[in-house]
């Protein structure tokens, strides 16, 4: 009963992946900018771990006593990196485009960024290494 899940989350991955590769892929053909690439998804990682955080009640000020300021400004250092991100893409691509990838940096930014990496090194040209 398992494995009918198991195929259906791996499909839904796949599928997750792929829609990334080719909206980042018709970003770069349409305005020569890929809202995907490995700088932004680096970058990105600094909002996902904040909400991850926050999640996991690690950033709840009571479990490591610190004022209750911090999980706020914590919140407001993951919202600003977002809104960056999206201003970024935005002034380089379009609107849904921006949006789109943004989200999908906050959701999977770990995720992502290896698979951009695996993308990246399958794409390099063969060479001898030296």
């Amino acid at each position: 009963m398992t494995w009918p899940w198991l195929v259906a989350a791996f499909a839904l991955f796949m599928l997750f992946i792929s829609g990334a590769d080719a909206l980042d892929r018709y970003a770069e053909s349409r305005y020569g900018y890929r809202p995907l690439a490995l700088p932004n998804l680096t970058f990105m990682l600094i909002p996902h771990g904040i909400a991850l955080a926050a999640i996991a009640g690690l950033a709840d000020a009571t479990q490591i006593e610190l004022p209750m300021l911090v999980p706020w400004l914590t919140g407001a250092l993951g919202l600003a990196a977002a809104a960056f991100m999206l201003w970024t893409i935005r002034r380089r691509t379009i609107g849904w485009i921006a949006m789109v990838s943004t989200l999908a940096m906050i959701v999977a930014a770990p995720v992502l960024l290896l698979s951009m990496l695996f993308r990246t090194l399958a794409e390099a040209p063969p060479g001898d290494g030296g």
